[in-house]
């Protein structure tokens, strides 16, 4: 076994963060964390399917499937996936849905666009990290915040388009 130097020790490890991290962050609370965040998305995904396969509420699956599109669209922008063929559906879905908020009666004719959506959303999850999925959550609730709705200029502007 070769003996090293201290300084060579201390230079193994990548950062000061690394090597202090597990005295900032504890590894049970992070994981927790992560599954609850992971729950979340899903249970928002089930709701938003749920109601735009057997739903006739336009209101909420706007607002449900709205709410999964900006999320995983800042998440994909964060992940360097804006320019993926998903994002691209997922830009069509987001028009739908702008459609179907402001016509109801649009839902039968954009229903196919919101399902395609949730499809690519679904190829998309398994590319993208929790906490970014959770980036995603505060900023659609910052923005939610600051105005009054959110529109699809806002999902363009989360996938770092200008729209």
């Amino acid at each position: 076994m070769r003996k090293t130097s201290t300084y060579a020790r201390k230079r193994r490890a990548a950062s000061a963060w690394d090597r202090e991290r597990y005295k900032a962050v504890n590894p049970v609370t992070q994981a927790l964390v992560v599954d609850r965040i992971r729950a979340d998305v899903e249970r928002l995904r089930t709701g938003a399917g749920i109601h735009a396969y057997t739903g006739d509420d336009a209101e909420a699956i706007a607002s449900l499937a709205g709410r999964l599109v900006y999320i995983t669209c800042h998440a994909a922008r964060l992940h360097g996936l804006e320019h993926s063929p998903e994002a691209n559906i997922l830009m069509g879905t987001a028009n739908a849905l702008a459609d179907i908020a402001g016509t109801p009666e649009e839902l039968e004719h954009q229903r196919g666009a919101v399902l395609s959506g949730l499809d690519a959303i679904d190829r998309m999850m398994p590319l993208l990290h929790p906490l970014s999925l959770a980036a995603g959550a505060l900023e659609l609730d910052h923005l939610l915040e600051h105005t009054k709705g959110m529109t699809n200029t806002d999902v363009h502007r989360a996938l770092g388009m200008s729209a």
